[in-house]
């Protein structure tokens, strides 16, 4: 997950900005701080939220208001994201979190305690904030939120000619910060928004809906909004609950490609293809259920599910005949020369394709498809060897099979041939595809030979493996 973060600024601070220099700071792993899921803990349980208020003298005699007020604008992402549900029609298909958000928050005594300073001046938010620009802000740490009046607030934006924003929109914001979502920026022509943090949930296709925009907050909860609370939910309880677990639902932003699926952002159709590291799984749903496949329980004796195959067979297999394509026309289902059919996952900025053969999982390759593009390739050898294949082309190419690792440095030159660097490859001594070298001394004929051939094999593997991740779309 990409992480924000001002040096210099106190960490864990998250400013609301508007005018000249709009910016925002925020930790991004929020679902792990230990704050957020407290809080999260007693909306979802229905347990009290407490409101600790502080007010400057000149608005003391206004208390009863100023508490309905912030509380009211606390609820709106609950009762609004209720009402943008219902509007939709889909209450049904939501069923599982419809009860936490017609409830909304439950104020009282003795809960989880929310601090709110409201101040009639913004000298001390921009000290605080270190910024010449802040409006309001939350400390995180202390769930801490700083506001201005509505009369601060408007000659802020008269100074410096922007529109009235009203104060339940500015509360609203910085209280999305203490559920963990992070500020959102326009992309560069303004209209747009763009994903800047793993509690982004809008599509970068429509106009910014959501009151998380630091520069032009939408004024109501809107569908970026109401997205970003039911995958919330979802990642708080631990995937979705009843007809909706392991089920994509489509973005409620109407001209959005976005889908979703507990919690996480998926391709609208794409299938499921997840690799759990606590159990060291692959987790594959075609459409028939998820089924878990596990390269160590295979080698225990649990063969059945895995197609074993020559590593020639799997570099050399292309992507011939596209079978099935998303809205986006992405391809999802594929079919390969040597007989595979192939299943996509597209999730966040990775892609995901499991090969089955028949029945049985043949390989699976990840796609990271960020400015490093690398790519992995992993499935087992007909004697049961796990072989994995890590390239990012043009600059290296890795093969583990097991614990062993060669590793290459590997250049492609103008006219496309390659070349690999044998001097920085790395041999474990180990029973390998390439010989056993446990047995071979390394300053042997027979150990340099076999290290050779393992060189040669794996260049001419690279010279097959492919560039691009997908079949071509068109």
């Amino acid at each position: 997950m990409r992480k924000f973060c001002l040096c210099g600024v106190l960490i864990l601070v998250a400013s609301l900005s508007w005018g000249k220099i709009p910016f925002g700071l925020f930790n991004g792993d929020r679902q792990e701080d230990y704050q957020t899921k407290q809080l999260w803990a007693h909306i979802i349980n229905g347990r009290p939220i407490t409101l600790d208020l502080e007010l400057p003298a000149s608005q003391e005699a206004n208390r009863n208001k100023w508490e309905r007020d912030i509380s009211n604008a606390f609820n709106r992402w609950f009762t609004d994201t209720a009402r943008n549900i219902e509007q939709s029609g889909k209450a049904g298909d939501f069923a599982d979190v419809m009860p936490i958000l017609r409830r909304g928050l439950k104020f009282g005594s003795n809960g989880f305690v929310i601090h709110v300073v409201v101040q009639d001046s913004l000298d001390d938010i921009r000290q605080e904030s270190r910024s010449w620009v802040s409006m309001a802000l939350t400390d995180l740490n202390t769930q801490t939120m700083y506001l201005p009046t509505q009369e601060v607030a408007d000659r802020d934006m008269a100074s410096a000619r922007l529109p009235s924003t009203p104060l339940w929109i500015i509360t609203a914001h910085e209280f999305g910060h203490m559920l963990g979502f992070i500020g959102q920026y326009p992309r560069e022509n303004a209209r747009h928004m763009d994903q800047v943090g793993p509690r982004s949930y809008s599509s970068k296709t429509h106009p910014m809906e959501t009151v998380m925009s630091e520069a032009r907050p939408s004024r109501k909860i809107g569908c970026d909004d109401t997205d970003g609370i039911i995958n919330m939910i979802d990642q708080q309880r631990g995937g979705a609950k009843g007809a909706r677990a392991g089920k994509i639902w489509e973005s409620f932003c109407s001209d959005s490609q976005d889908g979703f699926r507990d919690g996480e952002k998926v391709g609208k159709e794409s299938y499921q293809i997840r690799y759990d590291s606590r159990t060291t799984e692959w987790q594959i749903n075609t459409g028939n259920g998820t089924k878990k496949y596990s390269m160590n329980r295979t080698l225990m004796g649990e063969k059945k599910d895995w197609a074993f195959v020559n590593p020639q067979d799997v570099v050399s297999a292309e992507e011939i005949d596209v079978v099935k394509r998303d809205k986006e026309n992405r391809p999802i289902k594929t079919k390969t020369n040597n007989g595979a059919t192939v299943y996509y996952e597209y999730f966040q900025e990775v892609t995901r394709k499991a090969a089955f053969m028949g029945s049985k999982l043949a390989w699976v390759e990840t796609v990271y498809q960020d400015r490093s593009y690398v790519h992995e390739l992993e499935f087992l050898t007909p004697d049961y060897r796990p072989i994995t294949l890590k390239w990012s082309k043009p600059a290296t190419i890795s093969y583990k099979e097991g614990r062993a690792a060669i590793e290459l440095s590997c250049r492609k030159n103008a006219r496309g041939q390659i070349t690999c660097d044998a001097s920085k490859d790395r041999l474990a001594r180990q029973d390998s595809l390439f010989g056993d070298f446990r047995k071979m001394d390394p300053s042997s004929v027979e150990y340099r030979v076999a290290k050779a051939s393992a060189v040669e094999t794996l260049t001419a593997w690279f010279e097959q493996l492919p560039d691009n991740p997908s079949p071509d779309k068109n």
